[in-house]
C-alpha cells in the first residue's frame, strides 16, 4: 500500500522571520507573545559579514583572504533574505 499526499496551500504559523542574522542565523517572532528568539542553523557555518576574530580564524584555517570570506558571507546573507523574506 503507498500512501501519498499533497499540499496545495499555504502554511501558516504564529512565528514571523523579523531578521535575517548573517548565512546561518534568523531571529523569529511569536506574533502572540512578542518574543523574540534566535534560530543558528545547525551544521551551516557562513562567513563573517564584517571584521571580527572569528573572521580572522577563518582566514588561518581557509587560507583565504578575509575580504574574499566578507564578500562570500554577503552573498550567503543575501541568499537566507531571498529564502526567507522578512
Amino acid at each position: 500500500m503507498q500512501l501519498g499526499a499533497t499540499f496545495g496551500g499555504f502554511l501558516k504559523s504564529h512565528l514571523k522571520i523579523t531578521k535575517v542574522v548573517d548565512g546561518d542565523g534568523i531571529f523569529i517572532q511569536d506574533i502572540f507573545s512578542r518574543e523574540e528568539q534566535e534560530i543558528r542553523f545547525l551544521g551551516i557555518d557562513a562567513p563573517e559579514i564584517k571584521r571580527c576574530r572569528k573572521l580572522d580564524q577563518d582566514e588561518r584555517e581557509t587560507h583565504l583572504p578575509g575580504q574574499l570570506l566578507i564578500e562570500l558571507g554577503h552573498q550567503s546573507w543575501e541568499h537566507l533574505r531571498n529564502l526567507a523574506p522578512i
